[in-house]
């Protein structure tokens, strides 16, 4: 089985520039990568590198954890990127929950631009297993929303001669979610008979709009 790998090592392979008085001691010192207050100054090293414990921290920007986030942040990757990709390479059979698999942009649109699963996982397995059921519960809640006013702008689209405008507005929404609905809610939106839902997001989308709803007879599925 893998193990992690050696954060001096890393650093190394990175071309970080080590304090050579520290390279052997308990935690090195190299220059910050990531504040970079050290670049010009010299005989300055305020990145800390601890090969024990696998960990680094910066004494200035205050950058810091094990050395997985260390490898993230280096290669310009998310932390669940990095984590996956070592998963992967050391045979684990772990399976992320679909919260974890959620984006940072995903997140992001929920209020959560920044979760740390590990430490989470760490601190309280249980609270840990909540949490991510409470985030993964919003996010459906969150996507199911913007179904809505998908469905909506397509069906002011149809009625106003605007159609491919706002299928192509849908697209771009999709892209940003990363979700798809498109087909779904357009093989919805040409169905003879709809269920009441459908037909009450139809009523309220045109009085938005100030148009008059073109069908004198709606029929509703049951």
């Amino acid at each position: 089985m893998n193990t992690l790998p050696n954060i001096l090592e890393l650093a190394q392979a990175h071309s970080l520039e080590f304090d050579p008085k520290t390279f052997n001691k308990k935690e090195a010192r190299t220059k910050c990568p990531f504040c970079m207050e050290d670049s010009n100054r010299n005989n300055k090293y305020y990145l800390s590198l601890n090969e024990h414990k696998g960990v680094f921290k910066c004494w200035v920007c205050k950058e810091s954890g094990g050395v997985l986030r260390f490898m993230a942040l280096l290669e310009g990757k998310s932390e669940q990127e990095v984590i996956e990709s070592f998963r992967k390479k050391s045979g684990s059979a772990y399976k992320r929950h679909p919260a974890e698999r959620l984006t940072r942009h995903q997140l992001s649109l929920l209020g959560y631009p920044k979760i740390d699963w590990i430490g989470n996982r760490k601190y309280d397995y249980e609270l840990y297993k909540a949490y991510r059921e409470k985030i993964y519960l919003e996010w459906k809640h969150y996507v199911q929303r913007q179904k809505v006013f998908a469905y909506k702008q397509l069906f002011v689209g149809l009625i106003s001669g605007s159609l491919k405008e706002a299928i192509e507005k849908i697209e771009e929404l999709e892209r940003e979610l990363h979700e798809s609905f498109k087909d779904e809610l357009l093989e919805i939106l040409f169905q003879d008979s709809k269920e009441e839902q459908y037909v009450e997001l139809e009523e309220v989308a045109v009085e938005m709009a100030g148009i008059t709803h073109p069908y004198n007879t709606l029929l509703i599925k049951h």
